[in-house]
């Protein structure tokens, strides 16, 4: 009982430290400094347009518009939004969708906030049907 009791404290006092020294990296979103906005878009044909935008809480999403009320049948639209942090892709979140015709978001990526530009970049990608990617540029705040 009291190794255990002695385990849990030397825990607590690392994760102080840590946190005291600012190694425990913190959340790279900032609720409420940013502008939403479009950032980035591919148009595909005249019914289908591929969006990258930014929320007022700092995170990015992939949007796909496809107006076409018969939209082609067996088509799958592959979206995908993603973050890159000193030049590696540190998250992305993509949605694959089968019709029927519509607006659908990928869930979000965070993002910094706007005093800390260039800290990271983000783009949207399509594909169709699993294939190849094709992606915006990557956009800074």
């Amino acid at each position: 009982m009291r190794q255990g009791f002695l385990g849990r404290l030397a825990a607590v006092v690392v994760a102080g430290v840590l946190v005291a020294t600012g190694l425990v990296a913190g959340s790279a979103q900032a609720a409420g400094s940013c502008n939403p906005a479009e950032r980035g878009y591919m148009m595909l044909s005249t019914h289908t347009t591929v969006r990258l935008e930014r929320t007022a809480n700092c995170t990015y999403y992939g949007r796909l518009v496809e107006t076409h009320p018969y939209a082609e049948a067996g088509i799958t639209f592959n979206i995908r939004v993603e973050r890159r942090e000193g030049g590696s892709i540190t998250s992305w979140r993509q949605i694959n969708i089968e019709g029927p015709y519509g607006e659908y978001n990928t869930a979000a990526v965070d993002g910094w906030w706007s005093g800390a530009a260039s800290q990271d970049q983000h783009h949207v990608c399509y594909a169709i049907n699993y294939g190849f990617w094709t992606c915006t540029g990557w956009v800074d705040i």
